[in-house]
């Protein structure tokens, strides 16, 4: 399991949207795991164009930090690598459901991508190893 300490948290919060991706990406393939809000279902949030999207972070620390106090019920699950990419992005893909990896408590300034987009690029990511 990633574990970041309050400095590196703190690092990554300042950098763009794309780097941060660009982290999740490696981080997720390095550790296997994705980190994901969980309540009933996995938790969705709209993006930009009012489409749901499914949040995902490369820690679980990280995906702590987002929870507010109103949605202190939400669990923070794993999701296995080979699970996210095997069933729930093609699944979300054929539904027709985004990604935004690695959000912020504050609102914008988060990538969003297909989930096609993103199970390409762990695929790639995994092949280098």
């Amino acid at each position: 399991m990633l574990i970041l300490n309050e400095n590196q948290i703190a690092h990554l919060a300042r950098q763009d949207a794309r780097a941060r991706y660009e982290f999740s990406v490696k981080k997720i393939v390095d550790w296997e795991a994705a980190w994901a809000l969980y309540d009933r279902g996995w938790v969705m949030a709209k993006d930009a164009a009012g489409q749901h999207a499914l949040q995902l972070w490369p820690a679980q620390a990280l995906a702590t930090s987002y929870i507010e106090p109103q949605s202190a019920h939400f669990d923070v699950r794993e999701v296995r690598l080979d699970d996210l990419v095997e069933s729930l992005l093609p699944t979300l893909a054929a539904d027709g459901i985004t990604v935004a990896l690695y959000a912020l408590p504050e609102p914008g300034n988060v990538a969003v991508v297909t989930a096609a987009d993103l199970l390409a690029d762990l695929t790639a990511e995994a092949s280098r190893y």
